[in-house]
């Protein structure tokens, strides 16, 4: 995540870094409910990864690392992907946490699908908690043939 970059703001920053941290919290807590594997993969100040697993003690491990997790890192999601990408099986589904905009991800969610991911995204508007708006950017205007999430405050 490039929280910090993206929001304009130290408190727009932890304000939108709170809700994604929510966002994956919920995700992780309901796949796993359902009995299904969850991993997690966060690039913020540090690199963090929890491999995939099940069960509530993966619920726990998850839930812990985005306790500590921050977002204050310099890499964006494209990055990520090419880094990770190798950690991503074929046929997976990777849902991308981000409040860039559609510019800021459409590089990432290409490489997945060409990778066989399923991707979806879900894209906190960042300028719903204050953040400056900038030239071109819309999150209304995203197009992608991706399932895709506008999570505004």
């Amino acid at each position: 995540m490039d929280i910090r970059q993206s929001c304009g703001s130290d408190k727009t920053a932890e304000e939108t870094e709170e809700y994604c941290v929510a966002a994956a919290a919920s995700l992780a807590f309901h796949i796993l409910e359902q009995d299904r594997a969850v991993g997690f993969i966060g690039y913020g100040e540090s690199r963090h990864v929890v491999q995939s697993d099940r069960g509530e003690s993966q619920l726990i491990r998850i839930l812990e690392t985005l306790a500590v997790f921050d977002a204050g890192g310099t890499r964006n999601l494209e990055e990520v992907v090419k880094i990770e990408g190798a950690r991503i099986s074929s046929g997976s589904t990777v849902i991308l946490i981000t409040p860039a905009s559609g510019h800021g991800y459409s590089a990432a969610v290409r490489d997945l699908i060409r990778r066989g991911a399923h991707p979806v995204v879900i894209a906190v508007d960042r300028t719903s908690f204050g953040a400056p708006e900038k030239p071109g950017e819309d999150m209304s205007r995203v197009r992608m043939d991706i399932p895709f999430l506008c999570y505004e405050w």
